[in-house]
């Protein structure tokens, strides 16, 4: 005992490990953890109401109505990723009526058909970049009804910030050019067709010696 410098129960929990096991290998066996705080018909349950309800934020999904228990965020975190979920930022996409989105897959499958080459379609739209915007996210450590101190305000300003719209077109890899719009001004349909004939005209033909005359445009009827 003096030798090793360790107390005689250290020393006489290894040798009986010996005799256990021939080769001890002095790792840790698994341990159970905590009780799981809910079954496998309340987990199938918190997930339904989350596939249902996506916007829900977690507390929401902590109540007892979800899945017949009072969870804790982490709880639902973990219960919602051992079923592939997770809270994310949704992906931005332009709304479609339901309508739209028929007719749009219907058009994708006659063009899947079609077997058209997309080098020689000219594809055109139009897009507005905000200059100027504060687009910072941050967050402020504060106590109830502090929310109006200066402090703890983000300020916004209405000097500063422009918008700028513009048009511009491409083909296969040509870029067409790039048009920006008068500030304050929209893309109407007089605009739109002068456009066209003193932007898109010039770059249609171009790409039309270059890729043959089966050359197209995409027009979205925007105007």
């Amino acid at each position: 005992m003096r030798r090793f410098k360790r107390p005689c129960s250290t020393i006489t929990s290894l040798l009986q490990r010996t005799k256990i096991q021939p080769v001890p290998t002095f790792k840790n066996k698994p341990r159970p953890g905590l009780k799981k705080k809910t079954n496998d018909r309340q987990d199938r349950a918190l997930v339904r109401h989350a596939n249902n309800n996506p916007r829900e934020p977690l507390f929401a999904l902590c109540i007892p109505s979800k899945s017949s228990k009072k969870l804790g965020r982490n709880t639902v975190r973990k219960v919602l990723k051992s079923y592939g979920k997770a809270k994310r930022k949704p992906c931005k996409k332009p709304w479609l009526r339901p309508e739209n989105q028929t007719k749009r897959l219907a058009w994708s499958k006659d063009e899947k058909k079609g077997k058209r080459d997309w080098n020689t379609v000219c594809w055109s739209d139009e897009a507005t970049f905000v200059v100027g915007e504060d687009r910072t996210v941050f967050y402020v450590t504060r106590a109830p009804g502090e929310e109006h101190l200066p402090k703890n305000l983000k300020p916004t300003f209405k000097s500063g910030r422009t918008a700028i719209r513009v048009w511009s077109c491409y083909c296969g890899d040509e870029m067409g050019p790039l048009v920006i719009i008068l500030k304050g001004g929209t893309m109407i349909a007089k605009r739109y067709l002068e456009t066209v004939k003193k932007h898109f005209l010039p770059f249609y033909r171009q790409m039309k010696r270059k890729y043959g005359l089966g050359v197209v445009m995409q027009e979205d009827n925007a105007p």
